[in-house]
């Protein structure tokens, strides 16, 4: 029996192209599509590594840990980083179904480019809704608005799309 021969639904992680690339090879018509790609943060996102023990060590802080590894690297030349959400956009609408949607999960530094190569990608007239994802944690920023939000661009693929408002609440 074929893998998911019958599926209904299907997760996939990882790298957008290499996905893509999958979906193709299996003729799979995405109904919908949800990526999270970097932000263009202008930050190296870190993990700390600690003592298998857990152990108190003398170390800076007193803590267990030995240091951070890098777990990627969101620092970016603006047109590379647009370059490169360009080609995974192209890649992505290959694959969807005629009436697929797409959601793309961006916050301030980049979002509002990210639309206007989405324009282009899908076509203005496609653009749905831009959604707004609100935090609702403190903050210390006392000397401008804090950065409270992300922003979740959505996009169908043509005129006749698939959105039943049931399946949201």
């Amino acid at each position: 029996k074929e893998l998911n021969a019958d599926f209904g639904n299907l997760l996939l992680q990882g790298d957008c192209l290499s996905a893509c690339a999958y979906l193709k090879s299996k003729n799979i018509k995405p109904d919908l599509v949800y990526i999270d790609p970097p932000f263009a943060s202008g930050a190296n996102y870190a993990k700390k590594i600690y003592l298998r023990n857990g152990q108190k060590t003398s170390f800076e802080n007193d803590s267990a840990s030995i240091g951070e590894e890098i777990m990627y690297g969101d620092i970016w030349q603006k047109e590379d980083y647009l370059n490169w959400l360009y080609e995974r956009l192209l890649a992505i609408r290959e694959v969807m179904a005629e009436t697929a949607s797409i959601y793309v999960h961006l916050d301030w530094h980049i979002g509002h480019y990210a639309k206007i190569l989405m324009d282009e990608v899908f076509g203005e007239e496609n653009f749905r809704n831009e959604i707004i994802w609100v935090y609702t944690s403190p903050t210390k920023t006392t000397k401008d608005f804090p950065k409270k939000h992300d922003t979740i661009l959505r996009y169908s693929k043509g005129e006749d799309y698939y959105f039943n408002v049931d399946d949201i609440r």
